[in-house]
């Protein structure tokens, strides 16, 4: 269980958004690189960690263990896949908020080896979000949502015995089937 204060200022993410992003575009797996390269920080040297656009202390409710972004070590692999976790959240957050689909890359860029699905930022929320810093909390949740779903069965050849527990029928017709 963990709770994550989640800071984002949208005019530096978009800034370092143009920093990795070709043409204004991130194709395939890069636009969740882009985040995690936000989130963790770790490409800015420690005097420069305020220039990422994601801010994160994460705090996990079991052990009351702390992490803040600015502070996480690039070489400690348990931080990191914790602040990743918050991560995630943003991610899903704001994904289609921030982002529209691209579907081919433009001529200029070259013809990629496979389909490739890209986003850019949509011009809306670059418009709206300039200059905004928005913070989020996110939680993991306190337990499993768990769904039923009903067959109509027909179940032949078992019985509830006088204790209530369930047993083959050897009555006629059954006993030929429990004979095997």
């Amino acid at each position: 269980m963990f709770e994550a204060k989640v800071r984002v200022d949208f005019s530096r993410l978009y800034l370092n958004y143009q920093e990795v992003s070709r043409g204004g575009i991130l194709w395939g797996s890069d636009r969740r690189y882009f985040f995690e390269r936000e989130v963790l920080c770790t490409h800015k040297p420690a005097d420069r960690k305020n220039e990422c656009g994601v801010f994160i202390e994460y705090t996990d409710l079991v052990t009351g263990r702390r992490v803040a972004t600015p502070t996480l070590d690039p070489n400690n692999l348990e931080e990191q896949k914790m602040v990743l976790q918050a991560a995630e959240r943003l991610y899903q957050q704001l994904n289609d908020e921030l982002f529209s689909g691209v579907s081919q890359p433009a001529p200029w860029l070259g013809a990629p080896p496979r389909p490739l699905f890209g986003s850019r930022v949509r011009a809306q929320s670059f418009t709206s979000y300039q200059q905004i810093v928005r913070e989020y909390v996110f939680q993991s949740p306190q337990s499993i949502n768990v769904g039923t779903t009903e067959l109509p069965a027909v179940v032949s050849c078992v019985r509830r015995n006088v204790d209530g527990l369930i047993e083959r029928d050897m009555r006629y017709p059954c006993n030929t089937y429990w004979e095997g």
